[in-house]
Parts: structure tokens; C-alpha cells; sequence
């Protein structure tokens, strides 16, 4: 997601629960990402493309990759996480001033997104 002219990384969990993150400058390339944040991340989306992540390829790409069914649902999942933290955490809402405080109320968001699939909030 993009928030104030950066982009939300994230490496999420199969189970849905936001492992580590990152707001980066909107404009930054995902390859400095892949370095810093991602690692061993497998899965991307299509803006991965050419950084080592595997992801679906463009549809305007002359070698298309292979992406079986059972890796979009898994994308699905993590699509849902994001998703989660838009709409029912509101993400996107909100008057944040500085950078750090919107480091914070990102935090705080994605630790109640955490704890409500963990189970320990419902």
C-alpha cells in the first residue's frame, strides 16, 4: 500500500501475520527492498518482477514464467493481509505529520492485525 509518498513492504506469513516491514520512498525500485528487507521472500507480486523474488510475470512479458494456481492462492493470502489492514484497520486514514508518526500508527496496526489472527484479540 502507499501511504504519504511511500510504499509499505512487508514479509507476511503464510498464515497471514506480518513477519517484518518497511515504508520505502514511493519511487524507490523493489530491488532495493528485495536486499533489505525480503531476503529469502519467495513470493512476489508482478511489481517484483527482474529483483530474484518469484512472481507472476507481466502480461506484455516476451518469456512468460510459469506460475501454477497453488502459488496465486498463497498470493491471495498475502493480498488478504494488506487488505486487512486497509479496510477494517483503516490504514489509509488519518492526519500523520511526521514520518515517525506514521511509522507508529502503521506498527500499531499491523501488532492488531497480528494479534487478531493469532487469536489472541477477537
Amino acid at each position: 500500500g502507499m501511504v504519504w509518498g511511500f510504499k509499505l513492504h512487508a514479509v507476511v506469513s503464510l498464515g497471514g501475520l506480518f513477519r517484518r516491514w518497511a515504508f520505502v520512498p514511493a519511487h524507490a525500485h523493489e530491488s532495493r527492498v528485495v536486499e533489505g528487507l525480503l531476503g529469502r521472500a519467495t513470493l512476489g507480486d508482478r511489481a517484483y518482477v527482474g529483483t530474484g523474488v518469484y512472481c507472476p510475470g507481466r502480461k506484455n512479458m516476451k518469456r512468460q514464467t510459469f506460475w501454477p494456481r497453488a502459488l496465486s492462492r498463497l498470493r491471495k493470502r498475502i493480498e488478504t493481509g494488506f487488505s486487512s489492514l486497509v479496510r477494517s484497520l483503516h490504514l489509509h486514514v488519518g492526519q500523520v505529520k511526521t514520518f515517525g508518526s506514521l511509522r507508529a500508527r502503521a506498527s500499531l496496526k499491523i501488532a492488531a492485525h497480528n494479534l487478531m489472527h493469532s487469536g489472541v484479540l477477537v
